[in-house]
């Protein structure tokens, strides 16, 4: 994947487009940071990732279409302020591996972070992008074993707030109906995590939820899809999840 490109895209996107912001987290590292907002006095919060594994290409891509192709959709979301974290892990994204250059785990690695990528992106959230907490976090992922999509939720409230955006998303796409996923047993293709039992501690989601987030969905795609599939699957899902937060 050329992750390079797609940096260079996304900051001509953001040049071209009213109301999106960019910047660098860390220009070395590709890190950028970006932001939809329509108005200085907005409601409501959102915050988007992916690219924490490199071999996961159609999340930072369904980033960059959401943008691209919705703004309309965004401007009638005018009092939700969105931000978008695409890449995390740009070495993986050029080679399309799913660790970092040391064969780390970026999703396993946010206790005592041992990657830079981790610890300048938990730096820089925590001076510029934790002012007040989330009202939704979706990490973008894909999964090799999946047999369609399925989504981890992990709440503080709205308990099942996941389950009634998953079932719409039937209507369009094929959902991961099996009886276990990751071990886990889902109801109506969702995993629930609740904070008194996070069962993955060290990852992502469960830093985002302890201190900064109500609520962290983590929507998974099959990864033996056709990669625009999988885009679309993120990029429906993302709007539902920011259309439902604005009510």
């Amino acid at each position: 994947m050329d992750a390079i490109k797609l940096i260079s895209d996304f900051e001509k996107l953001a040049e071209a487009t009213p109301d999106l912001n960019f910047t660098y987290i860390n220009e070395k590292l590709g890190m950028v940071h970006l932001w939809w907002e329509a108005v200085p006095f907005w409601d409501k919060r959102v915050l988007v990732t992916s690219g924490m594994h490199g071999d996961e290409i159609a999340c930072p891509l369904a980033v960059y279409k959401l943008l691209e192709k919705e703004i309309k959709f965004l401007t009638k979301m005018h009092r939700v302020r969105v931000d978008f974290v695409p890449i995390v892990n740009l070495n993986g994204l050029r080679l399309e591996k799913r660790n970092s250059r040391e064969g780390i785990d970026m999703n396993r690695d946010f206790l005592a972070p041992r990657t830079v990528e981790v610890q300048r992106y938990k730096n820089y959230f925590l001076t510029k992008m934790c002012s007040t907490m989330y009202d939704a976090v979706v990490n973008l992922h894909e999964d090799s074993d999946g047999t369609g999509f399925y989504t981890h939720y992990s709440y503080r409230n709205r308990k099942f707030w996941a389950e009634h955006m998953v079932n719409k998303m039937e209507v369009k796409h094929l959902l991961d109906r099996r009886y276990t996923i990751d071990g886990f047993l889902p109801k109506s293709s969702v995993i629930y995590h609740t904070m008194k039992n996070m069962d993955i501690a060290d990852g992502e989601q469960a830093w985002l939820l302890k201190s900064h987030s109500n609520c962290v969905f983590t929507p998974e795609t099959n990864m033996s899809l056709p990669l625009n599939t999988r885009i679309n699957q993120h990029v429906d899902f993302l709007k539902m999840v920011i259309e439902q937060t604005k009510t």
